[in-house]
């Protein structure tokens, strides 16, 4: 069985609040809004996908400054919302 190199790291909430810059009731606030990924619950602990994260993260930098952000899942570009 071949190894996959695509390995999606998990992120803890210390590690959402270092890279997108809000705190920690501001990431739950925007996650139970749905405007922000949900964390993948494993057991009592809550990890966050890197690659959601900077998706995310892409997409409000392009709104910021009116562009195209890329889809990771489809390749596809496309108009931030």
């Amino acid at each position: 069985m071949e190894k996959s190199n695509n390995v999606e790291r998990l992120l803890k909430l210390k590690d959402v609040v270092d890279q997108v810059g809000f705190g920690k009731t501001a990431i739950y606030k925007r996650v139970k809004d749905g405007t922000f990924p949900r964390p993948v619950n494993i057991g009592y602990a809550s990890r966050w996908l890197e690659s959601e994260v900077q998706q995310w993260i892409a997409k409000q930098v392009a709104a910021a400054r009116g562009g195209l952000v890329e889809d990771a899942d489809s390749g596809t570009v496309q108009a931030a919302h």
